[in-house]
C-alpha cells in the first residue's frame, strides 16, 4: 500500500475460466496462492485480482496498525488489477495498491 508491503489480509486471483486461487498475506507482504491445495499456485491464464483486509480466520493475525484497504481493491471487478500466470515458470507478482480513492 503506497509502496509499503501489507502485513495481513488476503489476495484472490479470479481467472477468466476455471477455479480461482487465494492466499493469506504474510507479515513480510508476500503470498503464495493455492487453487486446489494451500500453495499449489494459480491456473495458467489471465486473472483479475482482489485484495481483502484481514477478516474471519485471519483477524487474529492483523496488526493493530494494519492499513485499511480501499473498497475498490476488494472486488476483482473493480480493482483494475489484471495479471497473467504463465506456464512452466515461476510467476512473481508485485501488486501495487494506493490508499487514495
Amino acid at each position: 500500500m503506497d509502496g509499503k508491503p501489507l502485513s495481513s489480509g488476503s489476495v484472490m486471483f479470479v481467472p477468466e475460466r476455471g477455479r480461482g486461487a487465494v492466499a493469506k498475506i504474510q507479515a513480510d507482504g508476500t503470498f503464495q496462492l493455492g487453487t486446489y491445495g494451500d500453495t499449489d499456485g494459480a491456473i495458467v491464464g489471465r486473472h483479475k485480482v482482489a485484495v481483502y483486509p484481514p477478516r474471519g480466520e485471519f483477524e487474529q493475525d492483523a496488526p493493530a496498525d494494519a492499513p485499511a484497504i480501499p473498497q475498490r481493491y476488494q472486488s476483482s471487478e473493480s480493482s483494475g488489477i489484471v495479471v497473467e500466470v504463465k506456464p512452466a515458470q515461476e510467476n512473481v507478482f508485485d501488486i501495487e495498491l494506493t490508499a487514495s480513492e
